[in-house]
C-alpha cells in the first residue's frame, strides 16, 4: 500500500510546501523519512523530511497500516505542539534526501487522471512573497501552493480570485516581520513555468490589494 492523503493533509501540502504531492508520497515511500515518535493507542506516527525546495523540514502524521497522511507540520509547529526534535534527526533527515536510493518514482493518484491527448496541466500554483526592509533590505519567503485545476492553470483567472488574496493575506501575515512590508507575489504554475510578479501592498489588517494594472494580466 502507498502513501495517500487526507482532505486536511492535501490541503496543508498545498499552503505549507512547494513540493508536489506526489514528490512526498514518493519520499515516504521511499523511507527518505526519520521516524521521531507515535502516537500512544493509535497507529499514526510521526515522520520528519526535508523539502530541499522549501529549504524545510516538515513532519508528516501517518496512520502506519492505511498510509494515510492525516497532516503535515513545520518542525516550528511540531515542537510547539509535541516535543523537540533531537538535532541529530534533523540531520540524518536532511542526509536521505541528500543521497537517495535509486528507485523508479511510483505514481500516486492524488487527483482525476489527465485527459488523454491532451497536454497535462500542473496541479498547482507556486506561490513566493518579497519583504523589504529598507535597512536590511530584502528577503523571499515560499507561501506554499494554491490549486491551478479550477483556474484552468491560468494566472491571469487566479488574479481575480478574492478567496486567493484573502488567503494570501493570512498567510504573508503569518511570515512578515515588524520592520517589513511585502511588496509583491512571484507566482509560477508548476515548478518550470513563467514567473509572474505581481505588486501589492500589505496594511496588517487590511487585505492585500491587487494593484489595478495587474487586474489586466
Amino acid at each position: 500500500m502507498h502513501t495517500n492523503f487526507s482532505r486536511h493533509a492535501y490541503e496543508r501540502v498545498l499552503e505549507r510546501l512547494t513540493m508536489e504531492l506526489d514528490e512526498v508520497a514518493d519520499l515516504l515511500d521511499w523511507d527518505l523519512a526519520v521516524k521521531i515518535g507515535d502516537e500512544k493507542g493509535t497507529r499514526r506516527i510521526h515522520r520528519l523530511f526535508y523539502s530541499h525546495d522549501d529549504r524545510q523540514y516538515f513532519v508528516a502524521i501517518q496512520d502506519e497500516k492505511t498510509k494515510t497522511v492525516v497532516t503535515i507540520l513545520p518542525v516550528d509547529y511540531y515542537e510547539t505542539l509535541v516535543a523537540k526534535i533531537p538535532r541529530p534527526s534533523l540531520v540524518e533527515a536532511e542526509r536521505l534526501v541528500s543521497c537517495p536510493p535509486e528507485a523508479k518514482p511510483k505514481k500516486v493518484v492524488t487527483a482525476p487522471a489527465d485527459v488523454p491527448g491532451k497536454p497535462k496541466v500542473p496541479r498547482s500554483f507556486k506561490i513566493q512573497v518579497t519583504f523589504v526592509n529598507l535597512h536590511r533590505g530584502s528577503r523571499t519567503v515560499s507561501l506554499g501552493s494554491w490549486p491551478a485545476e479550477s483556474h484552468g492553470g491560468s494566472i491571469a483567472r487566479l488574479l481575480q480570485d478574492t478567496q486567493f488574496f484573502e488567503a494570501m493575506r493570512n498567510r504573508v501575515n503569518e511570515e512578515i516581520q515588524p520592520d517589513e512590508y511585502a511588496a509583491g507575489l512571484l507566482i509560477r504554475l508548476g515548478k518550470r513555468g513563467e514567473e509572474v510578479w505581481v505588486n501589492i501592498e500589505d496594511e496588517g489588517s487590511e487585505p492585500i490589494r491587487l494593484p489595478a494594472e495587474a487586474s489586466n494580466l
